[in-house]
C-alpha cells in the first residue's frame, strides 16, 4: 500500500517530464510548430494569431471577443483559460507553455482515469504516455481548440467515475463523505465540460458529450442491478 502510494506521488512527475521532454524547445518558447500544410497552416495562419491577439486584447484590460485589427473588423474564439495566458508571456513562450499544459492535463488525466479502473500505477503512467503521444493528440497540435477539447476528456472521465464511486458505506460518517466527494466531483465535471465547450470547436465537444450522455447510461443500469453506487473498475467482476 505504501509503495502504491509512492509511486503514486512520483509516477505523475515522471509522465510529465517523459511527455514534455521531446517538446522542450516548443515549451520553453524557443520554437514554434509549423505543421507542413500544403497552402496554409491552421496553426500560424490562423488560431495562432488569433490568441496572440486575444492576449493583447486581454492585456489592457478588454474582454477578446472581437478586433478591428482585420479588414472592418472579426471576431475571436479562442479559450478563456489560452486568452488569458497569452495576455501575460510573449507569444512563442506562450504557444509553447500552454500547449505543455494541454499535454500535461492529457497525460495526468489518464493517469487519474486509469488508476480508479484499477491499474498499477506504472500501466497508469505507460496509459497517460500513450495518450498524450497518440497520434490524434500529435496531429492535433496544429488546431489549439481540438487540443484543447480532447485534453480534457479523460479527466471529465475520471470526475464522471468519482460521481458513480461505489463504496460500502457502514456508517453515517462514511456516508456523508461519499456525498460531499460526489458533488466536489460533479462540480469538477460541469467546470471541465464548460472549458470544452469554450475551446472554440464544438465538433469535439459534442463528441465529448455523445460518450458522457453512453458513460452515465452505463451508470444507471448498472444501478438499476446494484444497490448503493459503483465504479468501473467493478464491472470486470
Amino acid at each position: 500500500m505504501r509503495y502504491s502510494t509512492l509511486l503514486d506521488r512520483v509516477l505523475p512527475f515522471i509522465l510529465i517530464v517523459s511527455v514534455l521532454f521531446p517538446y522542450r524547445d516548443l515549451v520553453i518558447g524557443r520554437t514554434i510548430p509549423i505543421p507542413d500544410d500544403i497552402f496554409v497552416s491552421d496553426l500560424a495562419d490562423g488560431e495562432f494569431p488569433a490568441y496572440v491577439e486575444a492576449g493583447r486584447i486581454r492585456s489592457h484590460g478588454h474582454a477578446a471577443r472581437w478586433t478591428s485589427g482585420i479588414s472592418l473588423g472579426l471576431p475571436l474564439v479562442v479559450h478563456p483559460l489560452g486568452e488569458f495566458w497569452f495576455s501575460w508571456w510573449s507569444p512563442a513562450v506562450a504557444l509553447g507553455s500552454y500547449l505543455g499544459i494541454l499535454l500535461s492535463t492529457a497525460a495526468i488525466g489518464t493517469y487519474l482515469f486509469t488508476r480508479r479502473l484499477g491499474g498499477t500505477p506504472v500501466g497508469a503512467m505507460l496509459s497517460g504516455f500513450a495518450f498524450a503521444w497518440s497520434g490524434f493528440v500529435v496531429c492535433q497540435m496544429r488546431h489549439l481548440g481540438v487540443l484543447g477539447t480532447v485534453a480534457l476528456f479523460p479527466l471529465a472521465l475520471y470526475l464522471l467515475d468519482r460521481v458513480a464511486m461505489g463504496t460500502v458505506r457502514k456508517t453515517e460518517e462514511a456516508l456523508r463523505v461519499a456525498v460531499v466527494d460526489r458533488v466536489v466531483a460533479a462540480c469538477g465535471f460541469s467546470i471541465v465540460f464548460g472549458l470544452q465547450l469554450l475551446a472554440g470547436f464544438p465538433q469535439s465537444a459534442y463528441i465529448c458529450a455523445v460518450f458522457y450522455a453512453a458513460f452515465c447510461a452505463a451508470m444507471l443500469v448498472r444501478l438499476s442491478t446494484d444497490e448503493g453506487g459503483f465504479s468501473l473498475a467493478t464491472m470486470r467482476s
